[in-house]
């Protein structure tokens, strides 16, 4: 499949400079590797998306809320308790 692409200056610049530097050969290996890095990113995205659909569904699916101030204020006297018991 051979298609044509416009780069604008700034793209074309860096794609030539890269190919200055001998990292590529060529340009169209310059777009080659600016597309391959843009479906791993689109990849990892998805994956991402993926893990915090499944952490919301187990946040849902793992029981009754319990309120935050609750969990501290329990925490609290929990470390309180042991920091007592460490002082004697």
């Amino acid at each position: 499949m051979s298609k044509h692409y416009v780069l604008d200056r700034e793209e074309e610049a860096l794609a030539e400079d890269l190919v200055a530097s001998g990292r590529f050969a060529n340009v169209d290996e310059v777009v080659r590797e600016g597309m391959r890095l843009i479906g791993e990113q689109e990849r990892q995205a998805i994956r991402t998306l993926d893990d915090l659909r499944e952490a919301w569904e187990a946040g849902i699916n793992s029981g009754e809320p319990v309120d935050a101030d609750q969990v501290f204020d329990r925490l609290s006297a929990k470390y309180d308790a042991m920091a007592r018991m460490r002082s004697r």
